[in-house]
């Protein structure tokens, strides 16, 4: 009797150790899936192109060729800015710099045509200001090739760790269908012993507030941070119990 309840606790053990295993590895992918995405968005959202007119055409051409840019593939939005609206924006983010372009004379600045490409368009930004280049005279382009890189990896990071969640959950789903499906007992093989499902279930429940405890820190003092999203966290958890269901069957 005694060395039953040994083992019978021993066995717990082990399934609440593997859903520990479980709600740590899967929370973890989950918030650094979640965090890529946010910084594909972010980055995303926040790049544009410059391009920097030869001379000061006057309003109604610069509007001509804005009209030329939105008819090329991947353009989400071009903006006309002025040679006011550039000094404007040039004072308010280096008043220094400012103050030595006013020493100049006048504004010296040139007009300039703002695009926001869409997703696809991030992809090939250098064939896109090529095809820009043939449709009008530009004194200068300007964009951030290193944010064009940054928003690229975290695209990757976030579609590769979706894939590998879906391969988990795919596994998890294969395994309860093996296990449990028709030709694996009938209807006795949907028996379970409920301790060691509870076990288990407790244990990625666990493994899943302990990774949020240690992000809580970060996610109170970064403003950028996101928590992954509740059906996803309740997919983890669900796949837990499945996994368990099908590992502790009588």
């Amino acid at each position: 009797m005694r060395g039953h309840f040994r083992l019978e606790i021993r066995r717990l053990a082990v399934c609440a150790l593997a859903g520990l295993l479980v709600g740590l590895g899967g929370e973890a992918l989950l918030l650094l899936q979640r965090q890529a995405r946010a910084a594909e968005t972010r980055l995303s959202g926040d790049f544009r192109v410059l391009l920097f007119l030869e001379s000061d055409l006057p309003q109604a051409k610069q509007e001509l060729v804005a009209q030329r840019l939105r008819r090329l593939p991947d353009v989400a939005d071009v903006r006309v800015v002025t040679r006011r609206q550039e000094l404007a924006q040039l004072e308010s983010e280096e008043p220094g710099l400012a103050e030595s372009v006013a020493l100049v004379g006048g504004n010296p600045l040139m007009p300039a045509l703002e695009v926001k490409l869409t997703e696809a368009g991030l992809g090939h930004v250098p064939l896109w200001i090529a095809h820009a280049d043939a449709l009008a005279s530009f004194s200068d382009v300007r964009y951030k090739p290193a944010q064009v890189r940054a928003i690229l990896q975290a695209r990757f990071y976030a579609r590769f760790l979706d894939l590998v969640l879906a391969a988990l959950a795919f596994g998890v789903a294969l395994l309860a269908l093996i296990v449990l499906g028709p030709w694996a007992g009938g209807a006795g093989a949907w028996r379970a012993q409920p301790g060691g499902v509870a076990a288990l279930a407790a244990g990625a429940a666990c493994g899943m507030l302990a990774v949020a405890a240690l992000m809580l820190p970060l996610s109170l003092l970064a403003s950028w941070w996101q928590w992954p999203q509740l059906p996803r966290q309740m997919g983890l958890l669900a796949a837990a119990v499945a996994a368990g269901w099908a590992l502790c069957r009588r």
